[in-house]
């Protein structure tokens, strides 16, 4: 679900105007297990930050973690005092060999990357 400021007319025709300047993020990592490759956080930030200051909007993205799942919340605000935002909440993964903080802080990674 997204949630809105009351108004996003400004927001939205920033949004329009930084459309056609979006490319797709580089997948610049390769995942053994899949046999694929993705874009990193990185990459993905990298695709949109410019574009999107460039019509006034900053991206912010908060974290929240409880009994097992982390919510990741991602705004888009723009210089007009406009904004929208989404979260996503995933289950963090037990056990694969990996501390609980390395699950925690993996998990977080994949929600900002998907929440974007």
């Amino acid at each position: 679900m997204i949630e809105q400021s009351n108004t996003i007319g400004a927001l939205a025709g920033a949004l329009a105007a930084a459309a056609p300047n979006m490319r797709d993020a580089r997948k610049d990592r390769a995942n053994p297990h899949l046999k694929n490759r993705y874009a990193t956080l990185e990459a993905v930030l990298d695709a949109v930050r410019d574009v999107l200051a460039a019509q006034g909007i900053a991206v912010t993205q908060g974290v929240s973690a409880a009994q097992g799942v982390v919510t990741v919340t991602t705004q888009l605000s723009h210089s007009s005092g406009e904004w929208m935002r989404s979260s996503l909440t995933l289950p963090v993964p037990a056990g694969k060999g990996i501390s609980e903080v390395q699950a925690l802080g993996s998990t977080v990674t994949y929600g900002r990357r998907y929440g974007l």
